[in-house]
């Protein structure tokens, strides 16, 4: 049995999981939710973000799903994922400029 501390960095994840597979199945309200579970008990989670931008992205929320790929970014600037998925979601509102931007971006964060 993990310690209370080990157990503590575990759900985060586990809530993130849980996430992953709701918008697998469709279901982006579901997956919001377990990304802000996972944000309570870690805030500084940068794929938590990322995926939770993707559900709002889904959920026709923009100025949601904007913001948390944006906060993703400020708070792991070397994580790659938080880039192709801003640019991603730039070019699916028809934003090419910004989603154009993005993509060097992307590339330095994992080259």
């Amino acid at each position: 049995m993990p310690k209370d501390g080990a157990a503590r960095r575990i759900l985060p994840q586990v809530q993130v999981l849980l996430g992953l597979i709701s918008v697998a199945t469709g279901k982006y309200e579901e997956a919001a939710t377990a990304f802000q579970h996972a944000l309570k008990l870690a805030p500084s989670n940068a794929q938590a973000l990322v995926e939770l931008g993707r559900a709002y992205a889904k959920l026709q929320k923009a100025p949601e799903a904007e913001a948390a790929f944006k906060k993703a970014i400020a708070l792991q600037p070397d994580y790659w994922l938080g880039y192709s998925r801003l640019a991603r979601f730039y070019w699916l509102q028809s934003r090419h400029r910004e989603a154009e931007a993005g993509v060097p971006k992307c590339a330095r964060a994992d080259p």
